[in-house]
């Protein structure tokens, strides 16, 4: 949401909404996952929100991409992949691994 929050301001307010009702309560951090650290991700998704939209605005005062973007984008094909994939790991497909987090 903090991504989608970034550009559209209807989901700031959902945002804000997950902050103050504990929205790291509502994470993924405790849940298994063989090839994803999701407290880590989370981490990266935040690092993307305060750095890359104000730089896509301009708003930066830098023409140099930040790294942030290239960090989350890479994860985020990633996270993509692991969606669909049916290779398995420990009994379960990756698919399987990571539909146990509904909020990644």
């Amino acid at each position: 949401v903090r991504v989608i929050a970034s550009r559209w301001p209807i989901f700031k307010l959902l945002a804000d909404l997950q902050k103050a009702v504990g929205a790291v309560e509502m994470s993924c951090d405790d849940v298994e996952h063989p090839s994803l650290d999701w407290s880590e991700w989370r981490a990266r998704v935040h690092s993307f929100v305060e750095k890359v939209p104000p730089w896509l605005d301009g708003a930066s005062g830098s023409d140099i991409v930040p790294e942030e973007y290239n960090e989350a984008v890479s994860d985020a094909q990633g996270v993509v992949w692991k969606a669909s994939s049916s290779a398995i790991a420990e009994g379960r497909s990756i698919a399987d691994w990571t539909a146990l987090c509904s909020f990644g």
